[in-house]
C-alpha cells in the first residue's frame, strides 16, 4: 500500500515545478497554467467522499486498485495533451483516480491498526507520500528543464502503473456488511451534523491552504529568481526528503509534548518557513524555507490525521473522507487565489500572507484540541 501512496505523492507534486514550462508550451501565463494544479486538487478533494462510500461498499483495497487504474490512463493521456484545456481536464481525471488512494489507506489503517500504534503507522504513511512528493518535484523540474514537461507526466504514469501491478498482488479485504447508499448518506449526514468532525474539517481546510497551497509556488518563485527548473526541483524536493527524515523524530517529540503544543509548534514552524520565503526567494533562503515547512508538516499533519480517525469512530471512513476533502479543497483555494496576485504583489507578499495565516491556524489548532480533550473527558462527543 505504501507504494500506491508514494505514487500518489509523485503525481500530486509533479506539476508544480513544470507550471512555467507548461504555460510557455501553450503560450499561457502562470495563472492559466496553475489551473492544471487547481483542477487536480479540486477534483481530488471532492471525490474523497465518493471513494469512501465505494470503499465501504466494495472494500478499501479494491477501491485503491480502481483508482490507480483510472489515474494510470489519465496520466498517460496527460503526456499527450494537445492544449491546456485538455490538460486541465485530464489532470482533473487523474486527481479523481488518485483520490481513492490516500483516504482508503488511512481508513484501512484505522480499521486494522490499534489506536495506540496508529500515529506511528500514519507517520510512515506521511513519509511514503513525502518521499513520492520529493521524487515528483525532482522529476518534474528535471523534465521541464532538460526535456519536456510531457516526459514528467510519462514518468508519473510509469510509477502509477507499477503501483497498480504491485497492488494486484494482495488479496482484497473482505467487506462483511457492505453499506447501501442510504446508509452512507445517513453516515454523511450524521458526521456533518456533529460538531467535532466539522471542526476538524475546517482545520484541515486551513492546513491544506497554508501547508500545501503556498508550497505549490515555491518552484516558480525560484525560477523567477533565475534558477533552472532542475535546480528549483532539487531545492523544493527538500520538502519530501526532510519529511522522510523528520517523521520519526517528530513522532517521538510529539509523544513527549502536550498535543496542543505539538500541533501549534508544527504549524508555527511551517509559518516560519513561509516567512523566510517572504524575505527572499534566493536558493539558500528557499532551501531553508522548504525544510522548515516540511518539518512543521511532519510534526503537525500526522496528529491531525489521527484526530480525523478518532473524532467519530462509528463513522470513521466518512470522517476521514471529509477531512481529506477539506484538506485538498483548501490547497486548491490557495492555488487559484494566489496565482492571479503574483504579477501584481509578487511572491514576497504572498508568502508573507501565508506566514500570517499559519499563525492564525496554530492558535485555532491548539484551542480546538484543548476543547476536544475536555469534551472527550466529559463524554460530550460527537
Amino acid at each position: 500500500m505504501l507504494l500506491a501512496v508514494f505514487a500518489a505523492g509523485v503525481d500530486n507534486f509533479m506539476a508544480a515545478p513544470m507550471l512555467l514550462a507548461i504555460g510557455d508550451g501553450f503560450g499561457q501565463n502562470l495563472a492559466a497554467a496553475a489551473g492544471v494544479v487547481a483542477a487536480y486538487t479540486v477534483v481530488y478533494g471532492f471525490l474523497q467522499l465518493v471513494w469512501v462510500y465505494a470503499s465501504d461498499r466494495w472494500g478499501r483495497l479494491g477501491v485503491i486498485r480502481v483508482g490507480l487504474a483510472l489515474a494510470s490512463v489519465a496520466t498517460v493521456a496527460s503526456a499527450f495533451a494537445p492544449d491546456i484545456a485538455s490538460l486541465i481536464v485530464l489532470r482533473g481525471i487523474a486527481g479523481a483516480g488518485f483520490a481513492a488512494v490516500v483516504p482508503s489507506t488511512i481508513t484501512y489503517i484505522g480499521d486494522k491498526v490499534p489506536v495506540e500504534k496508529r500515529a506511528g503507522t500514519l507517520s510512515d504513511l506521511v513519509a511514503a507520500y513525502a518521499g513520492g512528493a520529493a521524487a515528483g518535484i525532482v522529476c518534474g523540474g528535471v523534465a521541464s528543464d532538460v526535456t519536456s514537461w510531457r516526459v514528467g507526466f510519462a514518468a508519473s504514469a510509469a510509477m502509477t502503473v507499477l503501483a497498480l501491478l504491485t497492488q494486484l498482488r494482495y488479496a482484497r479485504d473482505p467487506v462483511e456488511a457492505p453499506r447501501a447508499l442510504r446508509a452512507f448518506t445517513r453516515s454523511l449526514r450524521i458526521t456533518v451534523s456533529a460538531t467535532w468532525p466539522r471542526v476538524v474539517a475546517l482545520l484541515a481546510l486551513f492546513e491544506g491552504a497554508v501547508l500545501i497551497g503556498f508550497l505549490t509556488f515555491f518552484p516558480a518563485a525560484l525560477q523567477e529568481g533565475g534558477a533552472s527548473g532542475r535546480v528549483a526541483g532539487l531545492v523544493v524536493a527538500l520538502y519530501g526528503v526532510a519529511i522522510v527524515v523528520a517523521s520519526r523524530p517528530a513522532r517521538r517529540l510529539a509523544a513527549h509534548l502536550p498535543r496542543p503544543v505539538s500541533l501549534a509548534g508544527g504549524i508555527l514552524c511551517a509559518g516560519a518557513g513561509l516567512a523566510v520565503a517572504a524575505f527572499s526567494t534566493s536558493i539558500p533562503t528557499m532551501a531553508v524555507a522548504t525544510v522548515l515547512v516540511s518539518m512543521g508538516f511532519a510534526l503537525a499533519h500526522p496528529l491531525i490525521q489521527q484526530w480525523a480517525t478518532i473524532v467519530i469512530p462509528s463513522h470513521r471512513a466518512t470522517a476521514v473522507g471529509l477531512f481529506a476533502t477539506a484538506l485538498f479543497v483548501g490547497t486548491a483555494v490557495t492555488t487559484q487565489a494566489v496565482a492571479p496576485l503574483l504579477d501584481t504583489v509578487g511572491f514576497g507578499w504572498v508568502f508573507g500572507a501565508g506566514a500570517v495565516l499559519a499563525g492564525v491556524l496554530a492558535v485555532m489548532l491548539a484551542v480546538a484540541w484543548s476543547r476536544f480533550e475536555r469534551a472527550t473527558a466529559h463524554d460530550e462527543l460527537p
